[in-house]
């Protein structure tokens, strides 16, 4: 029978191994045939494990007066620094392409965020794009000739610009009478509000089952289309 006496320490071994010598008579007698076996077999087993510890023991301390000594050979060691990517790298790397094909196909981001965790990602906000997908967008607006003509101004949320709705005229005033009256005005507001401009677009399975820069190329330069 083979006992697994790895995990146990020294101490614990020879705790055992006084507990099974120092057995009585009738302890020993009492047991089965089975049990007697097993018995001297853990004994015979703490036994070897111990003195084969006890000769690595020897070993190891004949070793490092050895190296005392002047024994053996000095080598430096170079650890290598593992290099950090960048965010911008990670994000044209095949495996964030690949994750965000994915993210398009499902609807589901974790994979594209996982990829990002060792750059320490955000679990929410705004999700990095893949400079494929940014310059597909920024070729397609600056080439667009009806939004070259479209003067574009940029705000955050929604805008409101007062206006002079109305307002009461001059008065004509002969100097030494009454002072003026004050003009009536009504201030106006128009507020701007943003909208999202989108189309929804059915694909093939063929097109769904495409690489992940392939398959985001073709999405996004259709959708531009």
């Amino acid at each position: 029978m083979k006992f697994d006496l790895s995990g146990k320490t020294a101490e614990e071994l020879e705790a055992r191994q006084a507990q099974l010598a120092g057995a009585t008579a009738e302890e020993v007698e009492a047991l089965s045939t089975d049990e007697a076996e097993e018995r001297s077999d853990e004994l015979e087993a703490i036994k070897a494990e111990l003195a084969a510890r006890a000769m690595k023991a020897a070993e190891e301390a004949e070793a490092r007066k050895a190296v005392e000594n002047g024994a053996g050979e000095i080598k430096e060691e170079h650890k290598q620094e593992e290099k950090r990517m960048e965010i911008s790298e990670i994000r044209n790397s095949p495996e964030y392409l690949e994750a965000y094909a994915n993210y398009i196909r499902t609807g589901n981001n974790n994979e594209c965020r996982t990829v990002l965790l060792s750059q320490n990602a955000p679990a929410s906000g705004q999700l990095p794009v893949p400079d494929l997908v940014e310059s597909t967008i920024k070729t397609a607006w600056e080439k667009n000739e009806f939004l070259n003509k479209i003067r574009k101004t940029y705000f955050r949320g929604n805008l409101r610009v007062p206006f002079e709705l109305s307002a009461t005229g001059a008065w004509k005033h002969v100097e030494g009478t009454t002072g003026l009256t004050e003009e009536e005005i009504t201030i106006g507001i128009v507020q701007l509000v943003p909208h999202n401009v989108k189309k929804l677009c059915r694909v093939t399975d063929e097109c769904i089952a495409m690489g992940g820069e392939e398959f985001i190329r073709y999405i996004y330069e259709e959708v531009t289309y």
